[in-house]
């Protein structure tokens, strides 16, 4: 199987590697139509997709189980089957945490994120006894749905009580970029775990742009970076916006290294745990006006050149 999907790969997609010096250049290129009904570029994002395995029903069977249906935000992007987060938390036994929460690898670190929607009104309990037990000390909130409920207290010095979970607020930063950060200690037990959450708040169903985006890649980059930390990712469904901060971190974090650019490479990737990731063409061309962005920061340097 890998072998075949090597191959679809090479004749579909070809050589999507671009040098930092020559990214530029080839994507005018690639977004000039010459009368084209489809650019080069939207080519690229439609092979991206065709490369992806197909998806059975056996994939998603944990998430799609009438026991778990209650607990998932959005029925259409559920996590398969072997990338699943399942914890103990009760005296019930094993119980799933929302179905709606996988792991996904980050660059040149051995820890990854761990994506998940924003948790409902039931599951906060487990999304916070989640964040315990995987000791995840950073949650990125990337909000665009006024509707949302917050699960943790605005507040300083106020706390929330949720079962035997207390989520209390110590400092809160509020940023002119829509970014803020907040210092959160959460306590089970009698023990004690401090939490900083970087919450970006968007317009009601819009992305981010370049410069929040950069932003936040640099407010987290050494979480990121580090073995020490592992962070969570959520958006409201944990999918479109999780999924366009995933990849534009990790192209972050490859660029300076590698000094080349594959943006379809990691896309990709990141499809291989969450297929949902990156499915519209919005998303996708963003990315590439985000490197474009990244890349000008360092057009001084001769090693980009």
């Amino acid at each position: 199987m890998f072998l075949y999907e090597v191959l679809v790969e090479a004749l579909v997609c070809g050589e999507t590697a671009v040098t930092c010096a020559q990214f530029d250049e080839k994507l005018v290129k690639w977004r000039n139509r010459n009368g084209k009904e489809k650019c080069t570029l939207e080519l690229m994002f439609d092979r991206s997709k065709i490369t992806c395995s197909p998806n059975t029903d056996d994939q998603f069977s944990a998430g799609k189980a009438l026991e778990n249906r209650h607990r998932n935000r959005d029925q259409s992007v559920l996590p398969p089957e072997d990338i699943i987060q399942n914890f103990e938390y009760d005296d019930t036994g094993p119980v799933p945490l929302d179905t709606g929460t996988n792991e996904i690898s980050v660059y040149h670190t051995k820890s990854g994120f761990i994506v998940t929607q924003t948790p409902l009104a039931h599951t906060e309990h487990d999304f916070w006894n989640m964040l315990l037990m995987r000791e995840s000390a950073v949650i990125v909130h990337l909000n665009n749905n006024e509707d949302e409920q917050a699960y943790w207290p605005y507040e300083p010095e106020t706390q929330t009580a949720i079962r035997d979970i207390t989520v209390q607020c110590v400092h809160r930063i509020l940023g002119s970029d829509g970014c803020s950060e907040t210092e959160l200690c959460v306590v089970q037990q009698g023990k004690y775990f401090d939490v900083l959450l970087i919450e970006l708040q968007l317009p009601n169903g819009e992305l981010p742009n370049t410069t929040q985006l950069l932003t936040l890649c640099r407010k987290i980059e050494r979480y990121a970076s580090s073995s020490r930390y592992s962070m969570t990712i959520r958006c409201s469904n944990g999918s479109r916006l999780s999924g366009l901060f995933v990849v534009a971190m990790n192209l972050f974090l490859r660029v300076r290294i590698e000094q080349e650019v594959d943006i379809v490479l990691e896309v990709k990737l990141a499809r291989r745990s969450r297929p949902e990731f990156i499915s519209d063409f919005a998303s996708f061309n963003l990315l590439h006006e985000f490197v474009t962005s990244y890349l000008s920061e360092f057009s001084e340097y001769s090693n980009f050149k």
